[in-house]
């Protein structure tokens, strides 16, 4: 069974944010072609609240070299202004070809607040 990896992200509002992942199995990275993520952060993880809704379909996500398990999450400056968090939760899904679902990576969100407006 696959463990979810814990990573704690930090978000500078008003930046670009670009995170490439490697992901492998041990030290041999998998095959992701066809593969789709989708992230979501919250204020905690019982909330029902959604601050922020990432996926591939919505072009969040995109695969670099997926034969050497390398995909990208990327959220544009526009959006980052926007957010309003200070501390928060996320974790990412990726959806395998087939349709079944497995969670990959979790942990804390921090947003460092823009000075420069």
């Amino acid at each position: 069974m696959l463990q979810p990896a814990k990573l704690d992200l930090v978000i500078y509002q008003g930046s670009t944010f670009f995170k490439r992942f490697t992901w492998k199995d041990s030290r041999t990275p998998i095959d992701i072609t066809g593969y789709t993520f989708r992230m979501q952060i919250r204020p905690s993880v019982e909330s029902e609240t959604i601050l922020a809704d990432l996926s591939s379909s919505n072009g969040d996500f995109y695969l670099e070299d997926p034969e050497n398990g390398v995909f990208v999450l990327e959220i544009p400056h526009q959006i980052t202004t926007e957010y309003q968090f200070d501390r928060s939760v996320y974790d990412i899904e990726c959806i395998y070809p087939d349709g079944r679902v497995a969670r990959i990576l979790f942990g804390n969100v921090t947003l460092s607040r823009e000075v420069t407006r």
